[in-house]
């Protein structure tokens, strides 16, 4: 199993996947596709990109998934939660200026969408 730094509170999630994507890149795995979640994927995307394997269509929504600087392999499936807040605010700018806004999700406190989205409203005008 491939040992990583950080692990979830339970230590469980990150292990797992780290391991299970491990064994399937050692055994030549030519891409990793569609694996859903932040904290998954966060788990494996230095472990896939050190070994040059494609982690295609990322499904989260964190900004390090859309860095081709800094991991080349990994191609996210939708845009970053601050570009999404960004082209909220600008329909709502333009189309019901007087709106308000609620958001309601369950995050994680490193990763939270309700604050990348919070950017991106604050930012509408930039």
């Amino acid at each position: 199993m491939t040992r990583i730094e950080r692990e979830t509170p339970s230590g469980q999630l990150w292990a797992d996947s780290v391991g299970s994507t491990g064994a399937r890149s050692d055994s030549h795995n030519s891409a990793e596709v569609d694996t859903i979640g932040t904290v998954p994927n966060v788990a494996i995307q230095k472990f896939l990109n050190s070994k040059h394997v494609p982690q295609l269509f990322v499904t989260a929504g964190g900004r390090r998934f859309n860095d081709p600087k800094d991991f080349p392999c990994t191609v996210p499936l939708y845009p970053d939660f601050e570009i999404e807040g960004r082209v909220v605010a600008k329909y709502l700018l333009t189309n019901k200026p007087n709106a308000k806004i609620g958001v309601c999700t369950r995050t994680t406190p490193k990763y939270s969408k309700k604050e990348t989205l919070k950017r991106g409203l604050q930012c509408a005008g930039c």
